[in-house]
């Protein structure tokens, strides 16, 4: 595989009128730099604007067209090409295809509402600016409907050599495979694909939807490369296993430089609860699968009831073999693990330069889709230089979930910042038996590693749960404690080192920690996804939440169904 640099950067800037991102790389097997070109997309109200060139060649598919009357249109032959008014539409993709060119910033638009039986594959345009396009016209209020015609085939093929494309506002449609349609069959299909011993660059996938495929991936092998890839404002949901192997809502696997913004992954990888069919919950299966990758931000998206974890990252080929993961400001719930990066092989410091910070987690367990006990929300294997601050664990309700933890770190991680998190009521029911708001687990694997754990607040207002354990106790001269708050309904075995539990003067004395013991009077820490569903006016439920997610598309965008809107309102009740 193509390895990248460690020392690679990602630079991600986010304004409210333009949503800009840049990556940058350096070829591990050259040494020698090479600057990839900025990726730049004008959005109005979130959604990139699309502008013709001069040279444009625009395609109308219809449902009502007609191949052999159909036009091809110019940039300036319509005033606002996705409202054209009357067109000699085609009637199949392929024809429309057929017009269009690679390398040239052209068009292939399908009627909104309307229905096409096909597979599609998209061109290469021309720069970031100049973007081969395959969206949709009309406006009805329904994006158009794709439903894949050859099982062997993706819905959606990026081919090798491919860049400077986009797709927006396409429904994406596996329906032969929804066990809710009579005889329906689970049978083949992968959604979008992208897998490339070329390059594959440049990429757009915006405001779609994908539901109950097999799966979804990009990933280069050999000396392919496959960087820059945006999605966002997407739907990705159900995806199940055909049988024949493990199903993830998106798999990624060695590309340098993707970017999921404000989408919605939710109930990927099963279909049905460990042992029963189609598409049983395992633990191989998630939302979201990246192995090797570099130069990874995950920005504002929901991860809901994925079969195992909403994320999962593995480093396989050694020492920072994985690099400059941001996820931020990210929605989680449900699902037996919020996300988990190590996993799949013992080596430390795999992972370098990590950030996670600012999301929220809630309910995971809830569903147990493989009958597990697991409430796990942040996994930390093998990190080098790393930073988890200002997360929320909170409400792991189901009582059946015993087996518990906020965050854990193990495997050999050194030089990480764990910072100004707040970990409260992860226990309610009070029945686990294996429960912590943190996890240290052989952290330690030189002695020069250092571990910071500072303005944090590890609260268990309700019922007994180990605020912090630590696995080996030569790991204290690797970790500092600075000023965090503690709060345990029993004082006297709040924290766990190795077999023996301590009480609160026990662990100030080994930590060495200035903390504080007491409960934070915080304005309303009870807010959860049912009283916001409730303050929004909404059924208050979270099937409720769950459905209106699901319902986001292109043309009916509701932002009390984002990331940004549910992790406001849920913070600001533990704000002063």
């Amino acid at each position: 595989m193509k390895k990248v640099n460690q020392a690679d950067s990602i630079k991600v800037l986010w304004l409210l009128i333009t949503s800009i991102a840049m990556f940058s790389c350096t070829d591990s097997t050259t040494q020698k730099s090479d600057t990839v070109p900025v990726i730049q997309n004008k959005v109005t109200t979130g959604w990139t604007l699309f502008t013709p060139s001069d040279d444009s060649r625009i395609m109308y598919v219809s449902n009502d067209g007609d191949d052999s009357t159909a036009k091809v249109y110019g940039s300036t032959d319509f005033a606002n090409p996705f409202e054209p008014g009357v067109v000699y539409a085609y009637a199949t993709y392929q024809a429309a295809y057929l017009q269009s060119r690679d390398g040239y910033p052209d068009w292939i638009l399908l009627q909104s509402g309307d229905t096409f039986i096909i597979n599609m594959s998209m061109r290469s345009g021309r720069s970031t600016k100049e973007y081969a396009l395959i969206g949709s016209y009309g406006f009805t209020g329904s994006m158009p409907l794709v439903h894949p015609l050859v099982k062997t085939s993706p819905a959606l093929t990026i081919p090798g050599a491919t860049s400077f494309s986009a797709v927006s506002g396409i429904d994406f449609y596996a329906v032969s495979r929804n066990p809710a349609i009579s005889g329906y069959s689970i049978d083949g299909y992968t959604g979008f694909s992208g897998v490339t011993g070329r390059t594959i660059s440049d990429i757009l996938i915006e405001g779609c939807r994908f539901r109950f495929f097999a799966g979804n991936q990009i990933q280069s092998y050999n000396e392919g490369v496959t960087k820059n890839i945006i999605i966002r404002r997407t739907v990705i949901s159900d995806n199940y296993s055909n049988g024949d192997g493990h199903s993830q809502g998106l798999y990624a696997g060695f590309v340098n430089g993707i970017l999921l913004e404000e989408n919605i992954f939710d109930h990927n990888g099963w279909y049905a609860k460990s042992p029963e069919t189609p598409g049983t919950a395992t633990m191989f299966n998630h939302n979201t699968y990246f192995e090797d990758c570099h130069n990874v931000v995950f920005l504002n998206n929901i991860f809901s009831r994925g079969s195992s974890m909403g994320n999962k990252f593995t480093a396989n080929t050694g020492v920072a073999s994985s690099t400059n993961i941001t996820i931020k400001n990210n929605f989680y719930l449900d699902g037996e693990i919020g996300v988990g990066i190590g996993g799949n092989v013992e080596l430390a410091y795999r992972f370098n330069t990590i950030t996670v910070e600012g999301n929220v987690f809630t309910e995971i367990g809830r569903s147990r889709p493989t009958n597990r006990t697991l409430g796990w929300a942040l996994d930390a294997v093998g990190w080098d230089n790393g930073s988890i601050t200002g997360n929320y664990f909170l409400n792991f309700s189901n009582p059946d979930v015993t087996n518990i933890y906020g965050i854990r770190l193990e495997g050999g991680v050194g030089n990480v910042q764990i910072n100004n998190n707040i970990i409260n009521n992860l226990n309610p029911h009070g029945k686990s038996n294996r429960g912590y708001a943190m996890l240290l687990a052989a952290t330690q694997t030189v002695q020069s590693s250092v571990i910071t754990i500072s303005g944090n607040q590890f609260l268990e207002p309700m019922n007994e749960l180990v605020l912090i354990k630590i696995d080996n106790e030569n790991d204290f001269s690797a970790i500092t404690f600075l000023n965090n708050k503690y709060f345990s309904s029993n004082e006297n075995s709040a924290f766990q080192v190795v077999d023996s539990m301590k009480n609160t003067a026990s662990w100030s004395s080994l930590a060495g920690d200035n903390s504080t013991f007491s409960q934070t009077d915080f304005p309303d820490s009870s807010r959860n996804v049912e009283t916001y569903m409730q303050s929004i006016g909404a059924t208050s439920t979270i099937d409720g939440f769950i459905e209106g997610c699901r319902n986001q598309t292109r043309y009916n965008w509701d932002s009390n169904y984002t990331a940004q809107s549910i992790n406001y309102w849920i913070k600001s009740g533990f704000s002063k």
